[in-house]
């Protein structure tokens, strides 16, 4: 966990970024969710992310 400031939006965001090693594909949520996905590394492209998201991605499972 860090966070950082992106001078261009003028905001501080803490970035958790977690892997995780599974035997079971369901999640039991609580009571502040509603969904959840399971995605790739290739398909988080597809979703907003925070600032520099996807190069701390490839840092953290070496693409």
């Amino acid at each position: 966990i860090y966070t950082f400031v992106d001078p261009d939006l003028g905001r501080e965001w803490a970035r958790h970024l977690l892997i995780a090693d599974i035997s079971r594909s369901d999640v039991a949520i609580d009571w502040e969710h509603t969904e959840y996905k399971w995605l790739s590394p290739e398909e988080t492209t597809e979703y907003a992310t925070t600032p520099g998201f996807q190069a701390d991605l490839k840092k953290v499972i070496g693409l």
